[in-house]
């Protein structure tokens, strides 16, 4: 965005671990745009329950002044349902056919993932009746998507031109941890889904691994999932079903809470000499390197 042109713009991103976290913050840093992208099975450590999460988020929509803008996700059911919780005008994104800002027509180009040549996402939206083509440059995944179109949406809130916010979305570049393409060793590509990784965010970046061509192996590395609460087991264990199922050479978890998506990947039937755990994430990448051969072009 042309950021010269709005001098005055501050940006938080607010986060809870805790019930009454979100009140606190918008205590002292009341919010006129308001973003919530996701009701999530994350912090249920504290939380307990989705619904707690959605009542502790709703604080950000609840809080807007009348002349304030809520940014809502469409496609999710628990953000959907904040836009009853306002005075302050609401604008939705997603790709459900309610959204404001309507996305469709997604694909994800690999392109030449080896030289990360023509890699992105491209879809198509809609805002009251003008079609505008979209393109992300070296993203994976809808996870991105999402990203792109809720700052669509500040974007318009702050009466920018579209077209402007469209064009520089072609510089947008995945944040560390987010999805993100690295050059490994032995001629690798790692897809660095690290940060702070919830069991939805999980599910979609295996989707997309499942998607990418590949003229070598593929590699499933996984760490524990934090702060899940009763819900912690459960959701290793279903993580290790879904990798069962994309049928990788090798699953490789490490943590003591990676234990059990090895035990859903093995239930599901995956080959045991395809299972690897380890309790420090040193030995696994010291694992990793020898196993690599240097022979092939890979994506990990």
């Amino acid at each position: 965005f042309p950021l010269k042109n709005y001098p005055q713009i501050l940006i938080l991103e607010m986060a809870a671990d805790r019930p009454g976290d979100l009140e606190y913050l918008v205590s002292f840093a009341p919010p006129r745009i308001s973003v919530v992208t996701a009701v999530a099975p994350v912090h249920l450590e504290f939380f307990k329950s989705l619904e707690n999460i959605a009542q502790e988020k709703s604080v950000l929509v609840k809080c807007l002044p009348s002349s304030g803008q809520a940014v809502l996700n469409a496609d999710d059911e628990k953000v959907y349902q904040m836009k009853d919780k306002t005075d302050a005008k609401v604008l939705t994104y997603g790709f459900s056919s309610r959204a404001d800002i309507m996305a469709f027509d997604w694909e994800n180009d690999f392109g030449v993932l080896e030289s990360k040549e023509l890699i992105g996402v491209r879809f198509k939206i809609n805002y009251k009746g003008k079609i505008i083509p979209v393109f992300l440059p070296y993203v994976l995944g809808k996870q991105q998507t999402y990203a792109a179109l809720a700052a669509i949406g500040v974007g318009l809130s702050l009466k920018m031109n579209l077209i402007e916010i469209v064009e520089s979305l072609k510089e947008y570049n995945p944040p560390p941890g987010r999805m993100r393409l690295i050059a490994g060793v032995k001629r690798t590509l790692i897809i660095d889904d690290s940060y702070n990784a919830s069991p939805l965010a999980v599910i979609m970046a295996l989707d997309v691994l499942k998607k990418i061509p590949s003229k070598g192996r593929k590699f499933v590395v996984l760490g524990d999932m934090l702060e899940l609460g009763s819900y912690s087991t459960k959701a290793h264990f279903e993580v290790g079903e879904k990798v069962a199922s994309l049928d990788p050479d090798y699953l490789v978890a490490v943590g003591e809470n990676a234990k059990n998506i090895i035990e859903g990947a093995r239930k599901q039937g995956m080959p045991l000499e395809k299972i690897f755990h380890f309790f420090q994430s040193d030995d696994a990448a010291k694992f990793l390197k020898n196993i690599i051969p240097v022979s092939y072009t890979h994506l990990t």
